[in-house]
């Protein structure tokens, strides 16, 4: 080998190296997490609110990368560099809104798709046309909901809840913690139209 091919060979390796100890950003993970309280009041068996299944949830295909994302200007969504889902979080958000609800409605007959016993005599249908956090540090919820009867066929109550959530900072942290608020906002909603349906 020549001397400018050896040269040229040791700046390959010192530069292969270099990049190799480049320390890397830490990865961490994060989570929704319940944030309504439970109810002041045990429900007696006479008011006893109905028996509960929380899904299908649909949220959009961004929300299904495992970063955590943020949305920038008109439609660019960016990646944190270090925050992850600890979950998919479609699955997350299903079941802290069942938690939410299993606490707002003071009942411990709420079950998931999929893992629910037979015989619920009511089933919560959420899809979500928005769920992210924006550059001007606000989180969105769009979602349209219905509550179902024990067929599952039959609607018993529907709507449609727009929520913004303010956040401190772009951060991992902040991100959940203003997209936990909103979810809890709306498994509000669907506690207040489950009592009024109660028989």
């Amino acid at each position: 080998m020549n001397r400018p091919a050896t040269l040229l060979a040791g700046f390959v390796c010192i530069a292969v190296s270099a990049c190799a100890m480049k320390p890397s950003t830490p990865t961490r993970l994060y989570g929704l997490t319940p944030q309504l309280q439970a109810a002041s009041v045990t429900v007696t068996e006479e008011g006893a609110m109905p028996s509960l299944v929380v899904g299908p949830v649909d949220l959009p295909a961004y929300t299904r990368r495992a970063p955590l994302l943020t949305l920038h200007g008109d439609g660019e969504y960016r990646s944190s560099s270090s925050g992850r889902w600890a979950e998919p979080l479609e699955q997350n958000v299903t079941r802290v809104l069942a938690e939410n609800l299993s606490r707002a409605l003071g009942t411990a007959e709420v079950s998931l798709l999929g893992s629910a016993p037979p015989g619920a005599e009511r089933q919560v249908m959420v899809q979500f046309s928005e769920f992210v956090v924006t550059d001007q540090q606000e989180v969105r919820l769009i979602a349209y909901w219905r509550i179902l009867d024990a067929s599952g066929r039959n609607t018993l109550a529907s709507g449609k809840k727009e929520q913004v959530e303010s956040v401190s900072t772009l951060g991992d942290a902040d991100i959940a913690a203003g997209m936990s608020r909103a979810l809890a906002a709306l498994s509000e909603e669907l506690a207040t139209a489950m009592r009024a349906l109660r028989p």
